[in-house]
This record gives C-alpha cells, sequence and structure tokens, in this order.
C-alpha cells in the first residue's frame, strides 16, 4: 500500500522526509509584526489568543515535542531573572551583523555581550 500526505497542492510520496526551517516560521511577517525585534509582549495572553499555538514552535509542537521544554524554560528564567536583577545586558554587535549556525538548534556563532552592573 503506498501512503501519501497532500499538503496543498503538493504530494508527499512515501518515505520522503520533510524538514520545517522553524526560523522561517518564527519570522513570518504574516503572523508576526516586525518579526525580527525582540518583543516579549507579543507573548502575552490578549496578544496570543487568535494566534495558533504552532506560530511560535521552539521545542517542537504536538504529541512529540521536546520532553524537556519546560524544565528548559524553567531553567532560562530562572538564570536569566538572576542575571537580569543585577545586570544590563547589551549585544556589542547589531542584529545584521549576527551570523547563525544551522544544527540541531539555531544559535549564534559567536555572542559578545556587555554587562553593566545597576545601580
Amino acid at each position: 500500500m503506498l501512503i501519501r500526505f497532500i499538503l496543498g497542492s503538493y504530494i508527499l510520496p512515501q518515505n520522503v522526509e520533510v524538514v520545517l526551517p522553524i526560523i522561517t516560521l518564527h519570522r513570518n511577517p504574516e503572523l508576526w509584526s516586525k518579526p525580527a525585534k525582540v518583543d516579549p509582549d507579543r507573548f502575552l495572553p490578549e496578544k496570543s489568543r487568535d494566534r495558533s499555538p504552532y506560530a511560535y514552535i521552539p521545542f517542537s509542537g504536538g504529541p512529540r515535542n521536546c520532553i524537556g521544554q519546560k524544565f528548559a524554560l524553567l531553567s532560562m528564567k530562572t538564570i536569566l531573572t538572576a542575571i537580569f536583577r543585577k545586570w544590563r545586558v547589551k549585544s556589542v554587535k547589531t542584529s545584521d551583523m549576527i551570523h547563525f549556525h544551522f544544527s540541531i538548534t539555531y544559535r549564534p556563532t559567536e555572542v559578545f555581550l556587555y554587562f553593566i552592573p545597576k545601580k
């Protein structure tokens, strides 16, 4: 039996691997206003209400998403809260100067930050 998947006008045959470049989803101007801008407020409940839960999937989505997602998010929030309580953090480079590397994760090739003590 030949199993295939129909996606819009595309027919994907059996045994074809499909890769979703998540960064294109996360930077899609149809889903996000000013998609390259860091704006934590876009995740507020009132702004997320009408948006698909799969519009932002840094840990994948659905039944096969990352099992460590909740732990990773709690760890990041704890560490960043501790840092931001005592420091102002600023990037040495602007976003257009930063180069990224694709592997299992999408990450910058190098990170240079200023840590300015808060008074």
